[in-house]
């Protein structure tokens, strides 16, 4: 069983101050920066396409950029034609000034927005601060 120790004032990774939960014995949320986004897709060709790309970019993540911590898709448990790509950053700003500009994403996302564009794929999401009220692993 865990328990609540202590809450403390924490300084976040863009510079504002949070307050923290310290549960003994697991691991702090690292108040990272969490992008969730949602592709629906028309036709499962176009989704099958679009996995195989991601996959060649979380690989190329997974080398090359030590702010990301979690670059995950799942496939929506109601809709296989949905799937959900979870991205945690250290920071909103690497996200913006680093992962969004290399060169693998960039192919990716045009690729993307080619689907956008012709109407094969619907982009919808969200991003939040993490609080630090919790833990992201044990």
């Amino acid at each position: 069983m865990h328990r609540c120790l202590s809450y403390i004032l924490s300084q976040g990774r863009e510079g504002q101050t949070y307050p923290r939960t310290i549960i003994q014995g697991v691991k702090l949320s690292s108040m990272a920066w969490t992008l969730v986004v949602t592709l629906k897709f028309s036709e499962k060709l176009d989704l099958d396409h679009i996995l195989k790309e991601w996959a060649t970019l979380a690989l190329y993540c997974a080398e090359k950029e030590d702010f990301l911590y979690h670059y995950e898709v799942g496939i929506d448990d109601s809709n296989p034609l949905v799937i959900h790509i979870v991205e945690r950053y250290r920071t909103k700003t690497e996200y913006i000034n680093l992962h969004k500009n290399n060169d693998v994403f960039l192919k990716f996302r045009s690729q993307l927005k080619e689907l956008q564009d012709s109407g094969k794929v619907a982009v919808n999401g969200f991003s939040f601060q993490e609080s630090g009220h919790g833990f992201t692993g044990k």
